[in-house]
């Protein structure tokens, strides 16, 4: 707790101001969590100071935003850009240096092509913000990442796992497929879910997957489209796809150093498969070389 009160000192995360007249000032509460290692043992125990948002009124501008602008401002200063296609990532060229950097609330990727400029970004950063080097990625919001001289492979099979614990599957068979042969999307004799937000949540945790596992996406953007009124049906597809990862949770992407640049797509689309919706599915993937880097299912 007093490394976090240190910390938001030094980056004067808040000014102290005299409380305008008539007005009652938002409390406060201590959120304690265990930051983990990929292999599940303890990192660190982390203590954040945040405000309790029940109290807080619609419209009004929180610190929190100010904060990521003039972070924005000061990346921008650099010489990165903020892209148009997302807002966390900034990129800077310069000659023949590229550096992307990403952001999520407090937590930044850095990476590029120049160890040396590299390291005065993280310098510059420092002096700003006093941040903490991790040195290399290994786990990153989830992401495992398992780097060697010769290639990267990217997974989430701790985030697999907890979604199997939370579910109480770890004794459940696995199943060999996403989906089984003979699924439909709307099956007439199941009744509606009691509980529809269990159905939201998993398909939410199933989303998130999509970033190393293609091979759930067809099945996952299927059952996406049934949110508000989700069956029993859908609930069990929904399970059967947890048990399909809980048998695959090494599966993930793979990018080797050692590759070319030709670039490759491939789409197919299912023609009217499901005759409900009466519209086609059709999907797409992106390979430079022999990397997966882009992929989609869409209705």
């Amino acid at each position: 707790m007093n490394q976090e009160i240190q910390a938001l000192k030094q980056n004067k995360t808040w000014e102290v101001v005299d409380l305008p007249p008539g007005v009652k000032p938002i409390g406060c509460k201590w959120v304690f969590r265990i930051k983990r290692k990929p292999d599940g043992t303890i990192d660190k125990y982390k203590a954040r100071l945040v405000c309790k948002h029940t109290k807080s009124l619609y419209g009004l501008k929180q610190a929190s935003r100010q904060r990521k602008k003039e972070f924005t401002n000061q990346i921008s200063g650099y010489g990165f850009v903020q892209s148009s296609h997302d807002h966390c990532l900034f990129v800077y060229t310069h000659d023949e240096v590229l550096m992307a950097l990403v952001i999520y609330v407090d937590d930044i990727l850095l990476t590029g092509n120049s160890e040396g400029h590299m390291v005065q970004v993280k310098q510059f950063l420092h002096d700003k913000f006093a941040i903490k080097d991790l040195g290399n990625a290994k786990y990153f919001l989830d992401l495992e990442i398992d780097r060697t001289t010769s290639s990267i492979h990217l997974t989430q099979h701790k985030y697999i796992w907890s979604i199997v614990v939370d579910l109480y599957l770890e004794n459940a068979t696995a199943a060999h497929s996403p989906l089984s042969s003979d699924w439909t999307s709307k099956d007439p004799n199941s009744p509606l879910l009691e509980e529809a937000s269990l159905y939201r949540k998993l398909v939410g945790r199933l989303l998130y997957l999509n970033f190393t596992r293609p091979d759930i996406t067809y099945s996952v953007h299927h059952l996406s489209q049934f949110m508000q009124a989700p069956t029993v049906s859908h609930y069990n597809v929904a399970l059967h796809i947890v048990k399909y990862i809980k048998g695959t949770p090494h599966h993930g992407l793979f990018y080797s150093a050692d590759n070319n640049l030709t670039l490759q797509a491939y789409c197919d689309a299912d023609w009217p498969k499901y005759p409900i919706i009466r519209r086609s599915v059709s999907g797409y993937c992106v390979f430079l070389g022999t990397s997966l880097v882009s992929w989609k299912s869409k209705k």
